[in-house]
């Protein structure tokens, strides 16, 4: 007998079975069903849907915000790399202390920028996972699309 652990969370798949149509209270349309019955399943279905729409969107968001740190941390070393390439070509003692002393300057200024832009773009984008998912669509006809309304 195998032993089931507990605390294991169960694997998420692609589809989330996002527009899946499948519900937890079963959605009969037949006669002897009562409205609230059906208003109940519709929105348990419709809530389903939400929070399938969520998950996908915190997966995007967290995927996206990976590569925000990756291209931040990149473009860092990068200049790093510019600032101490300037530094060595100092000529003097003079010349090389105040390269040093702004090349230092510099590369706090950089990393406070690339990090400060991190923190922002994470941020929009954590606002946009936190966004109510639209419900419901109405369908606009060719003077409404036009019109821009």
């Amino acid at each position: 007998m195998t032993k089931k652990d507990l605390l294991s969370i169960p694997q998420i798949t692609p589809d989330f079975g996002f527009g899946s149509s499948m519900s937890i209270i079963p959605l009969d349309t037949g006669d002897s069903e009562s409205s609230n019955q059906r208003n109940i399943a519709s929105t348990s279905n419709q809530q389903m849907a939400n929070m399938d729409a969520y998950a996908k969107k915190s997966i995007h968001a967290m995927a996206n915000m990976a590569d925000i740190n990756n291209q931040a941390t990149e473009q860092f070393y990068e200049t790093v790399e510019n600032i101490s390439g300037f530094k060595s070509k100092s000529r003097g003692k003079e010349h090389e202390a105040t390269m040093e002393q702004f090349g230092d300057a510099m590369t706090k200024v950089a990393g406070q920028q690339m990090l400060g832009t991190a923190k922002i773009g994470s941020a929009a984008i954590a606002g946009e996972v936190s966004r109510q998912p639209y419900t419901s669509y109405v369908k606009k006809n060719a003077l409404q699309r036009l019109l821009g309304k």
